[in-house]
C-alpha cells in the first residue's frame, strides 16, 4: 500500500494512550498524525461551533480535533472517555460540531477497574477502527501494549527530568516530539526499547548541568497532565530557568488508586468536605480533587519546593480544591494558582510565575 493510500489516524494527545493504542495498528496501512497542544490562536480558526458554558480545555480539544480532521486530513480519531466532569473527552459525539466526514472511536475508561469488561470494550472499539484486528491478535498484543504504556510513562518522566538540564529546552522538546512519534509506531517491545535507548543517547548530547535549580509540582488542569499548557509552553518556560516539573503521572486505576497515597488523598477530601464524610462517598463524588491531591502528594514525596496549580475557569471540582488550598495553605509550600480561559493574557501569567519563582528561590536560600 502506498503512502498516499494509508488511512490517517490520530489519538488523543496523551502520550501513554497514544503508545498503548498504537500497539494494535499495522503502520503499513495507517499513517499516524500526532495532535500537539498548541496556543489559543487555534481558537480563532477552529472550534467555533461549540457554544454555551464550556471550559477552555473543552473548547481547545474540540478545536484540535477539528483542525486534525479538516486541515490535516485525519479520517479516524480515538480518545479515552471519562465521566467525572465536562472535560473534552466527555463531549459525546464530536460529529455534531465538526462538519466533515470522519470516524470517532471513544474508549470508555470510567469503569476501568473492571478489567475484563474494559478489555472487551477496548477490543470492540479497536476492531471498529482497525477491522484487521482479530481477537487473537488483540490478545497477543495486549501484554505488549501494557508494557509499552509503562515505557511511555518512563520516557515522559525522563524527558521532564532532563528538560531543565539542557542548553536549549525548545530543541529538546522538538527531539522528544520526534521520538514520541517513533515510539507510538514501534509496536514491538524490542523496537520500543530501542527507541527509548536512542532517545536517552541523544539527550546526553544536549545536557549542560547536572541538577535543576528547583523542583516544582505542576498539577490541576488536565491539559497540564498531558504535557502541554493551553496558552503557552509552560514546560519550556520553566526549563529555561532550570526548574524541573514534577508532573502528574497518569494515575492507574489498576492498582495505584488503591495505594497508600491514594488512601491519604481520599482521607484529606473526606475531612475537607464534611458533607461527604463517608470515605466511599468522597471517592465517588470528589474524584477530580482526589486525583489532583494524589499528584500533589507524590510531588511532596519527591521533595518539591513549590506548587503551580492550574485550573480553567468554570470548573467546579478545581474551584473546590483551589478554595481549600488558598484558604488553608494546606501543604506549607510556596504556591501560585493560574486560573484561565480563552481571554487570559499570557504576559500576566508569566509575571505571576516569575514572582512565584522568586519566592521559591528566596526560601531555598
Amino acid at each position: 500500500m502506498s503512502e498516499l493510500e494509508k488511512i490517517k489516524i490520530a489519538f488523543a494527545p496523551v502520550f501513554q494512550f497514544e503508545v498503548g493504542m498504537g500497539t494494535f495498528f499495522d503502520w503499513d496501512k495507517f499513517e499516524l498524525h500526532i495532535i500537539n497542544i498548541v496556543d489559543k490562536s487555534l481558537m480563532e480558526e477552529f472550534g467555533q461551533e461549540l457554544f454555551g458554558d464550556w471550559c477552555f480545555p473543552v473548547k481547545a480539544w474540540l478545536a484540535l480535533m477539528e483542525k486534525a480532521v479538516i486541515k490535516d486530513g485525519v479520517r479516524k480519531l480515538m480518545s479515552p472517555t471519562v465521566s467525572i466532569c465536562n472535560y473534552p473527552m466527555v463531549m459525546g459525539n464530536p460529529h455534531q460540531w465538526i462538519k466533515k466526514d470522519f470516524e470517532y472511536y471513544p474508549i470508555p475508561t470510567d469503569r476501568a477497574t473492571n478489567i475484563p469488561d474494559f478489555a472487551i470494550r477496548l477490543f470492540r472499539q479497536l476492531q471498529k477502527a482497525n477491522p484487521d484486528l482479530s481477537p487473537f491478535k488483540f490478545v497477543l498484543r495486549l501484554p505488549t501494549a501494557t508494557r509499552r504504556f509503562i515505557l511511555a510513562e518512563k520516557m515522559q518522566n525522563f524527558y521532564f527530568q532532563h528538560l531543565p538540564l539542557t542548553r536549549n529546552p525548545k530543541v529538546y522538546h522538538q527531539l522528544f516530539s520526534k521520538f514520541r512519534k517513533e515510539l507510538v509506531t514501534a509496536n514491538t517491545w524490542i523496537a520500543s526499547i530501542t527507541v527509548f535507548d536512542e532517545f536517552k543517547k541523544e539527550t546526553k548530547k544536549l545536557l549542560i548541568r547536572e541538577k535543576p535549580t528547583h523542583k516544582v509540582i505542576v498539577s490541576g488542569d488536565f491539559l497540564a497532565i498531558i504535557e502541554g499548557f493551553a496558552l503557552f509552553e509552560l514546560d519550556e518556560f520553566l526549563a529555561q530557568r532550570g526548574v524541573e516539573i514534577l508532573r502528574p503521572e497518569i494515575i492507574s486505576y489498576f492498582g495505584k488508586f488503591l495505594s497508600k497515597r491514594a488512601r491519604k488523598a481520599r482521607s484529606i477530601i473526606a475531612n475537607l468536605f464534611p458533607e461527604q464524610n463517608c470515605a466511599g462517598n468522597a471517592t465517588n463524588y470528589h474524584i477530580v480533587e482526589i486525583v489532583t491531591l494524589y499528584h500533589i502528594l507524590g510531588g511532596i514525596e519527591d521533595n518539591a519546593e513549590g506548587l503551580i496549580y492550574i485550573k480553567p475557569n468554570m470548573c467546579a471540582p478545581c474551584d473546590r480544591l483551589s478554595y481549600v488550598l488558598k484558604r488553608e495553605n494546606y501543604f506549607g509550600l510556596p504556591a501560585v494558582e493560574i486560573s484561565y480561559d480563552e481571554h487570559s493574557g499570557v504576559n500576566g501569567i508569566i509575571t505571576r510565575l516569575e514572582a512565584f519563582l522568586n519566592i521559591v528561590d528566596e526560601q531555598k536560600k
